[in-house]
């Protein structure tokens, strides 16, 4: 009987729990079912991708992220000097990057290191451009007068070779330009400058390095030993003579050319050290590219660079050695005025350039001259080859002569050729692109200098008073 009653009383348990259990089955779900008509908003956050939006193959998700971040932050700085500010802000140390590399076998190093091609020849906008043969024949006797005239005074003088050399090279071009005026109307306009400062930096991935503290001293996490795939190259040359223009040169190729994408450069994972680099003073990165930001013309058509110094070197190393370094001079020399020019762009190694930039450059020592054609596709050179396939291209031809000698006041041997490929050069013709030439900055900041603000706003007055 005990038993019945005990029995009797989980059985009226047992009923009244799934009694509850089902109306608050009923319940919940009815509470749901008005969440989702009310369209109310997850209580959940949404999920964390994995990585960020883009290609990001060559980095782990924390590096990702990381970067991701830090372009957001760079693409809120309005100006491009405010960003260059925010880029340099940091103290550190960096391998040099000589334009005049002195070092002997170092040409592949310089084509990884700047990501770039080199192809002999020119472009083929360079055929299309005709240069008349009256233009040859009415330019010819002043550049022969000059030689004639800087020759005899400065070889009296007590000036150094590459002093020499560089005084011949400026008067040349300084004598060109107003000839050429009629030819090519951007040289009217254009800033043509002397013994120019071209400072430049980047950072490059494939290299290891890492970053060491001490155990006993108390740091946070971030400040740990950090393995690194990349180091920063600061780069520094005075141009003998550089000319610039409103309007940027066209582009040698698109840059979405398979030349542009698809050619094999070398990969190079030796430390920076083993081809000749040293490390600079814990420091601010230094870039400019030539002119002040602002500066109306903004553009490089043409710089000109002195190459005295590799007569030496061809004394010590021979034709073959001193031909790469001719070649990775021209090279590093181009790749740093396009870098400085498009840092004032509002480009940097953040937010990569959104077109192809080009220049020329000129190598002479007065008599010998050899012309480069560059096109800066890339300077976002953290990523691989397969985040980011795009490289830089850089054309050029073999040395050639002006002249073979000057003897009994007579210039002999002048070469038409080498005369007509440096009149091209700066016949060249910029022009406006149908497109925003710094799409990364907020339209309010695409502001110029005024060139009015370089004339005194109360100028003297010069009238007389007649008594």
């Amino acid at each position: 009987m005990a038993a019945s009653l005990i029995g009797r009383h989980f059985l009226i348990q047992s009923r009244n729990r799934r009694s509850l259990t089902l109306k608050f089955r009923l319940k919940y779900s009815s509470a749901v079912q008005a969440v989702s008509n009310e369209d109310v908003e997850s209580l959940y956050p949404p999920v964390k991708p994995r990585f960020p939006p883009g290609n990001w193959t060559s980095m782990t998700e924390e590096e990702a992220w990381t970067r991701y971040e830090d372009m957001q932050e760079m693409t809120a700085v309005p100006t491009a000097k405010e960003r260059l500010e925010k880029l340099t802000k940091k103290q550190m140390r960096a391998y040099r990057f000589p334009v005049t590399n002195k070092s002997v076998r170092v040409l592949e190093f310089q084509k990884n290191v700047t990501k770039s091609h080199l192809i002999k020849g020119l472009p083929n906008i360079y055929d299309s451009l005709q240069v008349d043969s009256s233009i040859v024949e009415k330019i010819k006797p002043y550049i022969i007068e000059v030689l004639l005239l800087e020759k005899e005074r400065l070889f009296r003088s007590k000036f150094r070779d590459i002093h020499r050399d560089s005084l011949i090279l400026r008067n040349l071009i300084q004598t060109l330009l107003p000839l050429l005026y009629e030819h090519n109307t951007a040289l009217r306009t254009s800033q043509v400058d002397e013994e120019v400062d071209i400072k430049g930096f980047w950072d490059r991935s494939g290299f290891k390095r890492v970053m060491w503290y001490d155990a006993a001293m108390e740091r946070p996490k971030e400040y740990r030993i950090k393995y690194a795939n990349d180091v920063r190259f600061q780069t520094a040359h005075v141009c003998d003579v550089s000319i610039r223009t409103e309007d940027p040169l066209k582009e040698f190729l698109p840059i979405d050319d398979e030349l542009c994408v698809n050619e094999d450069f070398p990969v190079l994972e030796y430390h920076p050290k083993v081809f000749g680099t040293s490390k600079t003073d814990r420091e601010k990165s230094q870039l400019t590219p030539g002119y002040n930001f602002g500066d109306p013309c903004e553009f490089g058509l043409v710089s000109f660079h002195n190459t005295v110094w590799l007569d030496y070197q061809r004394r010590k190393y021979g034709d073959a050695v001193t031909e790469e370094m001719r070649q990775g001079m021209g090279l590093t020399a181009s790749f740093t005025w396009l870098l400085a020019q498009a840092y004032s762009q509002g480009f940097n190694s953040l937010l990569d350039v959104t077109y192809p930039m080009t220049t020329q450059t000129v190598l002479s020592d007065g008599r010998k001259m050899s012309f480069f054609a560059y096109q800066l596709n890339t300077i976002d050179m953290l990523k691989n080859n397969i985040a980011n396939p795009r490289q830089n291209i850089c054309w050029y031809t073999d040395e050639t002569r002006l002249y073979e000698k000057i003897e009994d006041g007579k210039v002999i041997g002048f070469n038409d050729e080498t005369c007509e490929t440096l009149l091209k050069f700066l016949l060249m013709k910029p022009e406006r692109r149908n497109i925003n030439m710094k799409p990364t900055l907020p339209a309010e900041s695409l502001e110029i200098l005024s060139q009015t603000e370089f004339i005194s706003r109360n100028p003297l007055d010069l009238s007389t008073e007649t008594n």
